[in-house]
């Protein structure tokens, strides 16, 4: 679902070209941008004719630390064999992401640009994990020691370097759309192709 709205979105972007002549903005811009390897959050561009740079910042919160077990836990996939197990449950977590990525030009042509885009992104996570034990009380079903919920924090240093092609379309004088497809090699040691990325960005006068 995520392919195909981003093809929708360049299918757009390709009439907006087709649309529209005016002379383009295309130095130095900010705009949003979402990828592995070009990390996710705020951006610049600062483009030349044959090199050009880009710089991502970005945070975010999710979820809460309110989590509640219920009484009794009940094992219908017959998951656990023990007596006395232990439930964990994710709280509130916390990303900061930042990324450079250097671009080398491969053509230009009206209303846009073609580049190999090459760099990396290092994300901070940190999440608060419960957990809570809980005592067999017949075949399938569990239930809760009384103050047995404790709390642990997780942290993670996720980084993401890749490369590859991308293209840049105008939309408007001012307003252009970027996508590219980086091979990306991650933390966790994946080799990953074909993740789109994709920018949207306000170029200055």
């Amino acid at each position: 679902m995520y392919t195909k709205k981003l093809l929708f979105l360049c299918l757009l972007a390709v009439m907006a070209v087709g649309l529209n002549a005016r002379e383009d903005n295309t130095h130095s811009s900010i705009g949003l941008h979402f990828g592995t390897s070009s990390g996710n959050g705020y951006a610049m561009r600062w483009m030349g004719p044959k090199l050009g740079l880009q710089a991502t910042l970005g945070a975010y919160t999710s979820g809460s630390n309110d989590v509640k077990f219920n009484e009794t836990y009940y094992d219908y996939d017959d998951e656990y064999t023990d007596n006395e197990i232990t439930i964990n449950k994710k709280g509130r977590s916390t990303s900061g992401t930042v990324a450079l990525n250097g671009l080398i030009m491969l053509d230009h042509f009206n209303r846009g640009r073609l580049y190999i885009m090459a760099g990396g992104s290092y994300t901070y996570h940190r999440e608060r994990v419960y957990s809570s034990r809980y005592i067999r009380s017949n075949y399938d079903n569990y239930n809760l020691v009384p103050n047995s919920k404790t709390s642990t924090r997780k942290t993670e240093n996720r980084w993401t370097a890749g490369i590859g092609p991308g293209i840049e379309l105008g939309l408007s004088r001012h307003f252009r759309i970027a996508f590219e497809v980086p091979i990306t090699y991650n933390y966790d040691d994946e080799i990953i192709m074909y993740i789109p990325q994709v920018g949207f960005y306000y170029y200055f006068n």
